[in-house]
């Protein structure tokens, strides 16, 4: 009876027509920003719970690895995987007409995120990044902040169209607290979710990522790890070294989601059970963790250490380029939970300051520009793997704090991501290919005749 008497309620609130206005659009707009920021947050905490549970501390993941010996370095991965993949078969059994991925549910459905099955995506998610796998954490992260709004849209029976740009909002406040970039937030879910910069969806996505970021201020968690506190005069080399990046980026980023690929393809080859599988990858990423806990998590903090100027030789960057790439490939291909966000920035910033030692043979005068080079590759590759490039250019210069570098970024990220286009390689999201894949049947459709759809010679 009570039950009754509340959706009777609620639907007649939402009936009213001041809740339909562009006002009140905006107010779930900002709600939602603070929803997907607390989201983040909370995450973070299942993190510190688990990490708490291991070894009785709190840190970076490469650090609370560290602490581990032998034995626990290489079996908690491994029972991490199997208990992740054990949530993920669990996921995949419940049945339901909603929608398991975020993307999906704004570009291509109705809005509607199935809860069941993202809170185990989330757990499973949440297991195998804290036990050390090498795989981004934003994935899941930004599914949490859209799954709450998503939930809370439904409860108060929005339609579909509502409910798609509440869910939106979610995501961005989701971004901006997870990455500290309020208005790349907002053109990352405008960007590549939604497919559209219209005002009336960018708009509410700006309010609702500055309201995640503000929130993110409220509790105090706001961070600048790659901060760069350089000025930049702009001259030839440096330009022509923006070029030769956003090459790089536009080659080696198609090709590392391509390994990926072959990665995920290869395990499902493998005649076992899923948990089994990522069982096994979390062996290997013990393995990789006994040689150096920094290669496991995300890569964040190495990125940190390079913008900062710790001493890197080419020998070791690359070596650790190379290991970096292969324990993300085990870790994303066994079928885990995450996202590959965070470690395509690593991989893009390695590779710039890798050419810029070798350019710094030639030009010496280049080797105060390191924090420079490291923003130019995370931002080339990040725009190459996104089919993003504003969202790129932006994210970066929200993330290092310096204007200064945006002329640079802008041709990094624009010839990256045009190249990564031509090449015709994979991308890092789905969606982005079956938007533009729908738009082109649009377009043929849109110039067939009547004429041509009539048969002729009928039987």
């Amino acid at each position: 009876m009570i039950n009754r008497r509340i959706n009777v309620f609620r639907r007649r609130l939402m009936r009213r027509r001041i809740f339909n206005t562009q006002v009140i659009l905006l107010f779930w707009a900002v709600l939602m920003g603070v929803i997907g920021a607390l989201a983040i947050l909370l995450f973070f905490k299942g993190v510190n719970l688990l990490q708490y549970l291991m070894v009785g501390e709190l840190g970076s993941i490469d650090s609370i690895v560290g602490k581990y010996n032998t034995w626990q370095t290489l079996v908690y991965p491994c029972l991490a995987g199997i208990i992740g993949g054990l949530l993920l078969t669990w996921s995949a059994s419940i049945k339901t007409d909603t929608n398991s991925d975020y993307m999906e549910a704004v570009a291509l459905g109705d809005g509607r995120l199935s809860i069941k099955q993202g809170v185990l995506r989330i757990l499973s998610s949440l297991t195998v990044i804290t036990s050390g796998f090498s795989i981004g954490r934003e994935g899941p992260m930004i599914h949490m902040g859209a799954m709450f709004s998503s939930a809370i849209g439904r409860f108060f029976f929005m339609d579909a169209r509502q409910l798609r740009l509440v869910v939106a909002c979610g995501a961005a406040g989701a971004v901006s607290a997870a990455y500290h970039t309020p208005i790349a937030g907002a053109l990352f879910v405008a960007e590549i979710v939604v497919g559209s910069m219209a005002m009336g969806i960018l708009a509410p996505l700006l309010l609702a990522a500055m309201a995640g970021h503000l929130t993110t201020v409220y509790f105090k968690t706001h961070m600048l790890p790659y901060k760069v506190d350089l000025a930049i005069s702009l001259s030839a080399e440096l330009v022509i070294s923006a070029i030769i990046v956003g090459v790089l980026g536009g080659i080696l980023s198609p090709l590392f989601l391509r390994g990926l690929d072959w990665a995920k393809r290869g395990f499902k080859l493998m005649p076992v059970h899923l948990a089994i599988r990522m069982g096994l990858a979390g062996l290997v990423a013990g393995l990789f963790l006994l040689y150096d806990p920094r290669l496991g998590g995300n890569g964040d903090s190495i990125v940190a250490t390079l913008i900062h100027g710790a001493d890197w030789t080419w020998q070791l960057l690359a070596t650790f380029l190379l290991l970096k790439v292969l324990a993300t490939l085990i870790s994303v291909g066994s079928g885990a939970v995450g996202g590959v966000i965070t470690p395509i920035m690593f991989i893009g910033a390695a590779v710039a300051l890798l050419m810029l030692q070798t350019a710094m043979i030639y030009f010496p005068e280049l080797a105060v520009y390191g924090p420079v080079f490291v923003i130019l590759g995370m931002g080339a590759f990040l725009a190459a793997a996104s089919s993003a490039p504003l969202m790129a250019i932006i994210m970066m210069i929200e993330m290092s704090q310096n204007q200064s570098i945006a002329v640079l970024v802008v041709f990094a990220c624009v010839i990256a991501s045009f190249l990564a286009r031509q090449i015709k390689g994979l991308v890092m999201f789905n969606v982005t290919v079956n938007r533009e894949e729908d738009i082109r049947l649009r377009h043929r459709l849109s110039n067939v005749r009547i004429e041509q759809l009539v048969n002729k010679n009928p039987v």
